[in-house]
């Protein structure tokens, strides 16, 4: 099978870190880019000013490092502000195992999520619309071991319904370049740093969930039962 170089490049990464069957997800992968090109025009899911062939890189690859620092297989986790499925459902895609949830505030690019999963034939990966906060207080919200944040900047009024969701030992993963002004009071943990190829410079940060409070975070938490 002959890939394009940006294809290449997320087929490479896939290799390097032993995911299973990189073929697969490499077909998967492209299926997906047919369907954002597809969708995007009705409902910006995705920057269009991104070209096509840069989706590999810019939103494909982007969302797999976060499998350099992390074991993502079994475990439950809720992609925050989705958008397009992304990071979660290449997420997804390369680690089978995995039980997403996509939280989306905007029910049409909901309609599209699922249309999407649906023609991917992704099973475990359940697509939410709802607000964060209105998510946190649903008597059928789960618990999660991680809370994946690609891009969403944090606000005050996050921290708490975030620490809701996540379980005891659960964290909160944010995907950033240079810029870190919206967590810079909070104590987080950096568990990757590099440039990556056609990329730039990329950084995978974790906030445990007993870090989800302090000096950003003056408001009264209003979530007062936790359910772990």
């Amino acid at each position: 099978m002959s890939h394009s170089h940006q294809q290449q490049q997320v087929y490479d990464f896939l290799t390097a870190f032993r995911v299973a069957d990189p073929d697969r997800v490499i077909n998967s992968l492209s299926r997906f880019h047919q369907l954002l090109q597809e969708y995007n025009p009705q409902v910006n899911l995705i920057s269009r000013k991104t070209p096509p062939e840069h989706v590999w890189l810019y939103h494909f690859l982007d969302s797999l490092l976060a499998l350099k620092c992390l074991d993502f297989e079994k475990q439950m986790i809720l992609d925050f502000g989705s958008g397009g499925g992304l990071p979660g459902i290449p997420i997804r895609l390369a680690c089978p195992q995995v039980r997403m949830f996509l939280l989306e505030a905007i029910r049409k690019k909901c309609l599209i999520l699922r249309q999407m999963l649906d023609r991917l034939n992704i099973k475990d990966c359940r697509v939410i619309n709802q607000r964060l906060e209105n998510y946190a207080l649903s008597a059928e919200s789960p618990r999660f071991d991680y809370i994946i944040c690609r891009a969403v900047a944090m606000e005050e009024r996050y921290l708490p319904p975030l620490r809701q969701l996540l379980r005891r030992n659960g964290k909160v993963i944010f995907y950033k370049a240079h810029r870190l002004d919206d967590i810079a009071n909070l104590r987080y943990q950096t568990l990757l740093e590099e440039d990556v190829p056609g990329l730039g410079f990329r950084r995978i940060l974790a906030l445990d969930r007993n870090d989800l409070v302090g000096s950003l975070s003056k408001a009264t938490n209003n979530l007062n039962t936790e359910r772990i």
